[in-house]
Protein backbone atom coordinates (compact mmCIF):
# COMPACT_ATOMS: atom_id res chain seq x y z
CA UNK A 1 0.00 0.00 0.00
CA UNK A 2 1.52 3.29 -1.09
CA UNK A 3 1.60 6.25 1.23
CA UNK A 4 0.10 9.61 0.25
CA UNK A 5 3.51 11.05 -0.56
CA UNK A 6 4.40 8.10 -2.84
CA UNK A 7 1.10 8.41 -4.67
CA UNK A 8 1.68 12.13 -5.13
CA UNK A 9 5.20 11.51 -6.46
CA UNK A 10 3.92 8.85 -8.89
CA UNK A 11 1.31 11.30 -10.20
CA UNK A 12 3.96 14.00 -10.67
CA UNK A 13 6.25 11.54 -12.46
CA UNK A 14 3.42 10.38 -14.72
CA UNK A 15 2.44 13.98 -15.57
CA UNK A 16 6.07 14.88 -16.27
CA UNK A 17 6.52 11.88 -18.56
CA UNK A 18 3.35 12.72 -20.46
CA UNK A 19 4.67 16.23 -21.05
CA UNK A 20 7.95 15.07 -22.59
CA UNK A 21 8.21 14.88 -26.35
CA UNK A 22 9.31 11.70 -28.11
CA UNK A 23 11.55 13.44 -30.65
CA UNK A 24 13.03 16.91 -30.97
CA UNK A 25 10.74 17.82 -33.86
CA UNK A 26 7.55 17.11 -31.92
CA UNK A 27 6.01 19.83 -29.85
CA UNK A 28 6.17 19.78 -26.06
CA UNK A 29 3.08 18.55 -24.31
CA UNK A 30 2.47 15.62 -26.67
CA UNK A 31 1.48 12.46 -24.81
CA UNK A 32 4.16 9.82 -24.37
CA UNK A 33 3.34 6.14 -24.48
CA UNK A 34 4.76 4.44 -21.43
CA UNK A 35 6.18 0.95 -21.44
CA UNK A 36 3.89 -1.70 -19.93
CA UNK A 37 5.73 -2.18 -16.59
CA UNK A 38 5.97 1.55 -15.89
CA UNK A 39 2.34 2.15 -16.81
CA UNK A 40 1.27 -0.73 -14.57
CA UNK A 41 3.31 0.54 -11.64
CA UNK A 42 1.89 4.05 -11.94
CA UNK A 43 -1.68 2.87 -12.53
CA UNK A 44 -1.74 0.61 -9.45
CA UNK A 45 -3.93 2.17 -6.81
CA UNK A 46 -3.79 0.85 -3.26
CA UNK A 47 -7.10 -0.63 -2.15
CA UNK A 48 -7.85 -0.11 1.50
CA UNK A 49 -9.24 -3.25 3.03
CA UNK A 50 -12.19 -2.92 5.37
CA UNK A 51 -12.20 -4.61 8.73
CA UNK A 52 -14.78 -7.26 9.49
CA UNK A 53 -17.41 -6.11 11.96
CA UNK A 54 -17.39 -8.03 15.22
CA UNK A 55 -20.41 -9.88 16.55
CA UNK A 56 -20.79 -7.20 19.23
CA UNK A 57 -20.56 -4.40 16.66
CA UNK A 58 -23.27 -5.94 14.49
CA UNK A 59 -25.60 -6.47 17.45
CA UNK A 60 -24.92 -2.96 18.76
CA UNK A 61 -25.71 -1.49 15.33
CA UNK A 62 -29.03 -3.32 15.17
CA UNK A 63 -29.95 -2.19 18.68
CA UNK A 64 -29.05 1.47 18.16
CA UNK A 65 -31.03 1.60 14.90
CA UNK A 66 -34.08 0.09 16.59
CA UNK A 67 -33.82 2.53 19.50
CA UNK A 68 -33.47 5.55 17.20
CA UNK A 69 -36.66 4.55 15.40
CA UNK A 70 -38.56 3.91 18.67
CA UNK A 71 -37.29 7.02 20.48
CA UNK A 72 -36.42 9.73 17.92
CA UNK A 73 -36.36 12.60 20.43
CA UNK A 74 -34.15 10.95 23.03
CA UNK A 75 -30.58 12.20 23.32
CA UNK A 76 -28.06 10.11 21.35
CA UNK A 77 -25.84 9.54 24.40
CA UNK A 78 -28.77 8.02 26.30
CA UNK A 79 -29.64 5.80 23.34
CA UNK A 80 -26.02 4.66 23.04
CA UNK A 81 -25.90 3.70 26.71
CA UNK A 82 -29.18 1.83 26.41
CA UNK A 83 -28.03 0.05 23.24
CA UNK A 84 -24.79 -0.95 24.98
CA UNK A 85 -26.72 -2.45 27.90
CA UNK A 86 -29.04 -4.32 25.51
CA UNK A 87 -26.10 -5.67 23.54
CA UNK A 88 -24.30 -6.86 26.68
CA UNK A 89 -27.44 -8.76 27.71
CA UNK A 90 -27.73 -10.33 24.24
CA UNK A 91 -24.10 -11.38 24.21
CA UNK A 92 -24.34 -12.81 27.73
CA UNK A 93 -27.17 -15.20 26.92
Amino acid sequence: MACDNCSRMERLLYDAMRGLSLAGSERLGAPVSLSEPVADIIAVKAVKSTRKASKYGRAFGRNIKALRIKHPRTQPSTLLKRAHRMTKKEMKS
